[in-house]
Order: structure tokens, then sequence, then C-alpha cells
């Protein structure tokens, strides 16, 4: 077996998430946009949320091409092209990683802010049921 087939296959699995997870992104952006039950809030949250994680999906999928190719090729050019690739690569997995936790954070927001809504809303609702009960008992 070649040094390079586990690095290949484990990059090609890689990318393919980062299809998957592109595919997926498009579909949930297309629902999104088809709500009109969503203020334009939420529909600015899910337009930026779409790009960051189209940008995170694209970033994946280089990085599996890069595991996939780069190890059958770079160790052809020597030593210094082989430690500067690998590290290239390296900062692009810790950007991946940066970006997700971005994503987490910024959803996490939107999520505790709209449930704040949510919430406020209720309340203002039982007021004014408690106001109707009171007025009907009179």
């Amino acid at each position: 077996m070649p040094h390079w087939l586990p690095a290949a296959i484990f990059g090609t699995v890689v990318a393919l998430f980062g299809f998957g997870l592109s595919r997926r992104n498009f579909r949930a952006w297309h629902d999104w946009q088809a709500d009109d039950m969503c203020s334009e809030t939420d529909r600015l949250h899910y337009r930026v949320r779409y790009q960051r994680r189209a940008q995170l999906a694209g970033m994946i999928i280089v990085t599996g091409l890069l595991l996939a190719l780069g190890d059958a090729v770079i160790w052809g050019f020597g030593i210094v092209a082989s430690t500067v690739f690998w590290i290239t690569v390296l900062i692009l997995c810790c950007w991946i990683g940066l970006l997700a936790l971005g994503d987490l954070t910024s959803v996490y927001t939107h999520h505790h802010v709209a449930m704040k809504r949510v919430e406020k809303t209720r309340r203002e609702l039982e007021a004014q049921l408690q106001e109707l009960r009171r007025t009907d008992d009179s």
C-alpha cells in the first residue's frame, strides 16, 4: 500500500463532508428565504449565518483536498516545502475551528435574544389574559 493512501482516503472523506455541509447549508438557506414568518432581524441573522457556514464548508473542502493531494505530492519538493505546507494546513484547521466557535457563539446569542423576545410576548399576553378575566368577572 502506498504511504499516501490513508491521507488520500481521509482527505477525500473530509472534502465530501464539506460538500455535505455546503449542500445542507444551501437547502436551509432556501427554506429560510421561503419562510414568511421570519422577521427582518431573523432574516439578517440567517443570511450572515449562511455566509459564515458557506465559508466554513469551503474551508473544510479545501482542507480535505489539501490532505488528499498534499501527502502524495508535497514530499517531492523537499523538507522545507513540506514543513511550510503542513504548517499551512494546520493553520487552516485552526481557522476552521475559530469559524466554528464564531458560528456557535452567534447561534447561541441569537437563540438567547429570540427566547427573551418570546418570553416578553408571553408575559404581555398573560397580562392581557388576566385583564380580560377581571373584566369578565366584573
